[in-house]
């Protein structure tokens, strides 16, 4: 292939078709490929720009880093940014005086055991009572079932009612006595 000089230099060489049609290939082709790696570019700073969150805190802003799973917290200073890493927890249990328990982790291991054994018993309960609904057995339900009254406790309340019935009569009648202009029905 021929050396071809730019347009603007006095010298031109010259092309013939044959050439200028796979020099206008050659330029369709690296303008496709270049098409193709711009959104890839794109994606890859987007991607090391987004290995960062940063969170607004009273102390400054706290930088999350996605990569690692570090934090750091940044503060403004005369000099410019500058972010320090936070310390675990176990220093900072240690600043706030929890880490001087000599058996801290031990205390909450066994806690987070109980807490786990007590969640497992729950498991194979609620795991069998499936089992025996899939089964058709029917467990008797833990509440009480609704207890009906006898034939005495019946004619009791029967009983009371007529005399609460019998009373409120009589003071009826009583004020009937009492006030006889006054409209109303006869008792």
């Amino acid at each position: 292939m021929p050396f071809i000089l730019p347009y603007h230099s006095k010298t031109q060489l010259p092309i013939n078709s044959t050439q200028r049609f796979s020099l206008k290939r050659k330029i369709l082709g690296l303008l496709i490929i270049f098409a193709f790696l711009t959104p890839l570019n794109s994606a890859i700073a987007e991607e090391i720009d987004s290995r960062y969150t940063m969170i607004e805190s009273k102390n400054g802003i706290i930088r999350l880093d996605k990569k690692t799973g570090s934090m750091s917290n940044c503060k403004k200073s005369t000099s410019g940014w500058a972010c320090r890493p936070i310390k675990e927890t176990k220093d900072a249990d240690k600043q706030t005086g929890q880490g001087d328990k000599p058996n801290n982790n031990d205390e909450l291991f066994s806690e987070l055991q109980k807490a786990n054994e007590a969640l497992e018993k729950e498991n194979q309960i609620l795991k069998q009572k499936i089992a025996n609904l899939e089964l058709g057995i029917i467990e008797e339900p833990t509440k009480k079932k609704l207890k009906l009254p006898t034939d005495e406790e019946v004619d009791e309340a029967i009983t009371y009612m007529e005399k609460m019935i019998r009373k409120f009569g009589g003071a009826m009648k009583r004020l009937r006595e009492k006030h006889p202009d006054l409209p109303g029905t006869e008792l």
